[in-house]
């Protein structure tokens, strides 16, 4: 008896699922429908003819095609840009970054050094050793 309850209370529970489900997605079909109606409709009031619209949509991939051939073609060369950039400008920061580290450092460095090699990992050691010889410590 407690089984044939069980069976259709659990169908029910599972339609109510899929039914919720499917309005959802209904609903999204619905308002994406919408948007697209609207952006036609508006495009068309700015003179579009739908064999325009024909026509962007055939080009798709041909214009997709032409970004990715684009994008292959200028990020090489904007990361050369940007790799000559950090040639060009780095050692002059750096200097500016030293001399700064000169004039404004406290005086007891030699205690911020110690405390580095106590509590930082070896790696950071290296960049300590670094910078006290930059420093002329």
């Amino acid at each position: 008896m407690a089984t044939s309850i069980i069976i259709p209370i659990a169908a029910l529970i599972l339609a109510w699922f899929v039914l919720k489900a499917l309005f959802n997605v209904l609903k999204i079909v619905i308002s994406t429908t919408a948007i697209v109606l609207v952006v036609f409709i508006v495009l068309m009031l700015f003179g579009y003819a739908p064999q325009d619209f024909m026509q962007e949509v055939i080009n798709l991939p041909q214009t997709f095609s032409q970004l990715v051939t684009n994008a292959r073609n200028y990020l090489p060369q904007t990361f050369s840009q940007l790799v000559t950039n950090a040639r060009n400008y780095l050692p002059q920061n750096l200097d500016q970054l030293v001399t700064n580290a000169r004039n404004y450092l406290p005086q007891n460095l030699d205690q911020i050094v110690t405390d580095a090699r106590n509590y930082l990992p070896e790696a950071f050691n290296q960049v300590v050793i670094q910078v006290r010889g930059l420093l002329g410590l």
